[in-house]
């Protein structure tokens, strides 16, 4: 090599093989050159540029903006608002817990790009195992045995596998996809002998909801309707994982979206059906005691009240707090606020003192934190 290099090392590069180039150029220079590499930032604070002859060298202060600060409220004029034609239980929940999402989202249709709606691992599990339980079940009709049920989910699973969630099929994934194929053979075994030992029949998976709510159609897909022979319904709601979070649901009698589905299947068939979240990570069951899930499978009966109640407290809160889409007042990105600043009811959907490192619920997935201020741009 007759011409002078520039050679940059990272720190990330330290854990990493390297290159054959490399180690050929490395084993010429002198040891202490090696060993004691000039640094970049030191180069940059004291101006010299000499350690990088011949190379040119330039550096210049520029004065950094301070990410912009999080806004609590936002004057939005109200010709810029309109109402959704339609609700459900993800839009009335947004609706309550933080009014800039529900706008942004809804009046001013603003949807991240395409590589963004990727799924990551989490994501990507959780809806493989929906899509099995809805080929294995979606018939309706009443339940398999136990052991021809799980036959079958386990087949699904290795059937759709490279079909449906390719990365997990990965063969740097096989122990990840291991561990998930017992999470569904444990996850139906607890579903299926919960409801046969419940007598109920499955009447669908990924049921559309119909109804309507505060004057307009109610939308939204059930993963699970259930019924017994006298007629007493009961909806399963499936999530991959997060049984922490769900038994608290259950638990504070915050469990809104069981109970937006309640209430939709309640306007078709008079009395709330009954309810359950279950957990296809860990194979386990809530159900609150007041809206319980018959059987005497494995499952937790929560003592939590019914979920009506839950439906009427959620309700109420929505219709006080909506003044701001008519009013002229500010949107609240309510979840900046300080607690003492909600409605009344808010905290149906909102923690009033979450811990340092959590975000709230309307917030975990949101894609308009950047906006708000909530997550810092550099």
């Amino acid at each position: 090599m007759k011409e002078s290099f520039l050679a940059v090392v990272l720190p990330q590069d330290l854990e990493k093989r390297w290159h054959p180039l490399w180690l050929a150029v490395r084993g010429l220079l002198p040891k202490p050159e090696v060993e004691h590499p000039p640094v970049l930032e030191d180069l940059v604070m004291t101006g010299d540029a000499t350690a990088l002859a011949p190379f040119g060298f330039e550096h210049h202060d520029v004065v950094i903006e301070p990410p912009q600060k999080s806004r609590p409220l936002w004057n939005i004029p109200t010709n810029l608002l309109s109402d959704h034609d339609t609700v459900s239980a993800s839009e009335l929940h947004d609706r309550l817990a933080c009014p800039l999402k529900w706008t942004l989202h809804y009046p001013a249709k603003i949807r991240p790009g395409s590589m963004a709606e990727l799924p990551d691992d989490h994501q990507l599990k959780g809806t493989f195992c929906h899509s099995i339980f809805e080929r294995v079940f979606g018939g309706g009709g009443e339940l398999p045995a136990l052991d021809a049920a799980v036959a079958q989910a386990l087949a699904v699973f290795d059937e759709r596998l490279p079909l449906d969630a390719a990365p997990l099929a990965q063969p740097n994934k096989y122990l990840e996809r291991q561990r998930l194929r017992s999470q569904i053979e444990n996850a139906t075994r607890i579903f299926v002998s919960t409801l046969a030992s419940g007598g109920y029949r499955v009447v669908g998976i990924e049921v559309a909801l119909a109804g309507n709510a505060f004057g307009k159609p109610l939308n939204g897909w059930i993963d699970c309707v259930a019924k017994r022979n006298n007629g007493e319904e009961a909806i399963i709601d499936f999530k991959y994982g997060g049984r922490s979070k769900y038994h608290a649901l259950i638990a504070e009698g915050r469990a809104v979206q069981l109970a937006t589905y309640a209430y939709g299947r309640s306007t078709a068939g008079g009395d709330f059906p009954a309810v359950a979240y279950l957990v296809l990570s860990d194979g386990l069951l809530f159900t609150p005691s007041g809206s319980a899930v018959h059987g005497t499978a494995q499952h937790a009966s929560i003592s939590a009240p019914a979920i009506q109640t839950v439906w009427q407290k959620f309700s109420d809160a929505v219709e006080a707090a909506g003044d701001w889409l008519t009013s002229g007042a500010p949107v609240p990105a309510r979840p900046l606020q300080d607690s003492s600043e909600w409605p009344a009811g808010a905290t149906i959907v909102l923690k009033e003192e979450p811990k340092a490192d959590e975000v709230q619920e309307v917030c975990r997935y949101c894609d308009f934190t950047r906006i708000c201020g909530l997550e810092e741009t550099t």
